[in-house]
């Protein structure tokens, strides 16, 4: 049964948006608990296949691509030339193999509905927490590629790979993007867009606002979802 509490805050939208460093900064200001489910994706990666969540999430379109093959009929370089759009190399393909039998997202999708259901007073960072938090104020970020591409080049982030140059990072995002998207819809169906802004309570664009200015805007919308707002 969907939770029927609404201090919750789910944040959803594209790379470079700002997602993060919002939902840090809304979670101290409401008191409210954080979590990311891209860090723990990103710890699956690590983990489980020794790689990063960008190669993780090609490793899992591909399955979905050879889902109705046998791999163990099949060399490691016929393989390669049915995945190879996806940008992985010879070296991916022992992960490929291994994430066959593995299904990396069962254990952030149980998280976020156990979070829904169970929580309150938390801020979840993630592309599906929405669906799976139904009753959460969902936040959208959006910001221009360009803007987004410069903002990730410029962290510098240790969670990512090394990019030296925005038009890589904005290739980088499009390639992300449109994997979520194509894995997501298989795997969920339709109804599972986490790119669609139609699915979120509140719609922000960040490209010409302030992380303050970002901040103030989400908790004057947050007021009003909860009933609390100025009359």
């Amino acid at each position: 049964m969907p939770c029927s509490k609404k201090n919750q805050i789910t944040i959803g939208g594209v790379p470079g948006a700002g997602k993060t460093t919002t939902a840090k900064k809304l979670a101290k200001i409401l008191g409210y608990n954080f979590y990311s489910v891209g860090d723990f994706r990103r710890k699956i990666a690590v983990e489980k296949f020794g790689t990063d969540i960008n190669t993780l999430n090609s490793l899992e379109e591909a399955k979905l691509l050879l889902k109705d093959l046998d791999l163990n009929e099949m060399s490691d370089m016929d393989i390669l030339s049915k995945v190879e759009h996806l940008g992985l190399v010879e070296n991916d393909i022992p992960n490929l193999r291994k994430i066959m039998n593995v299904d990396t997202d069962i254990e952030a999708d149980n998280m976020q509905k156990e979070l829904g259901i169970k929580s309150n007073n938390f801020i979840i960072e993630g592309r599906l927490a929405w669906k799976f938090c139904p009753s959460s104020f969902k936040v959208y970020f959006d910001c221009d590629p360009e803007v987004g591409a410069e903002r990730i080049l410029r962290d510098n982030r240790d969670t990512e790979k090394n990019y030296y140059s925005v038009d890589e990072v904005k290739e980088a995002n499009l390639v992300r993007i449109e994997s979520d998207k194509k894995r997501y819809r298989e795997k969920y169906g339709e109804g599972y867009d986490c790119y669609n802004p139609k699915n979120f309570n509140y719609v922000i664009n960040t490209t010409n606002l302030t992380k303050d200015e970002v901040v103030t805007k989400i908790l004057k919308a947050y007021e009003t979802f909860l009933g609390i707002g100025d009359e």
